[in-house]
């Protein structure tokens, strides 16, 4: 087997990356979703994916995001941009994990704050990988900006 250059290795770990995210980001729900009614034996759904967080699978949750925020950090992307927006997306999605929502919405102050930035968190998250999906992955090697 020939060796790869540089170059070709980049490309290779800038694919894997990018699949590790978006496999996890597209198994989340169903794994939340499959796990908890397997140990409930319920197979209703929960309103929202941050519901679980309330949930029994609570620790799938939080190890899958923090999994994805971490890779989102690593990504150095083919360019600046896609270095600041794998950045900004793996900050938001710790934040997601860090400022859960309040179950009830009823619950003490800090709570509803903490819910407040669990909902800017989760927005800016969807948004910048939106962007990401839109935006940058479509970009040519003639758009994409140069590193210094």
């Amino acid at each position: 087997m020939p060796a790869m250059d540089q170059y070709e290795t980049a490309k290779v770990s800038y694919r894997w990356l990018r699949r590790a995210i978006g496999g996890m980001g597209a198994a989340l729900p169903f794994l939340l979703w499959g796990v908890n009614s397997a140990q409930l034996g319920d197979y209703v759904p929960l309103p929202t994916i941050s519901d679980y967080f309330h949930s029994h699978v609570q620790y799938l949750f939080v190890t899958i995001l923090s999994g994805i925020a971490v890779l989102l950090f690593a990504y150095p992307g083919y360019d600046q941009d896609d270095d600041l927006a794998g950045t900004i997306a793996g900050v938001c999605a710790m934040g997601v994990v860090l400022c859960p929502t309040e179950s009830t919405g009823q619950g003490p102050r800090w709570a509803r704050l903490l819910s407040g930035l669990h909902l800017i968190f989760a927005a800016g998250m969807f948004v910048t990988l939106a962007v990401f999906c839109l935006v940058l992955f479509c970009r040519t090697p003639a758009d994409r900006k140069t590193r210094p």
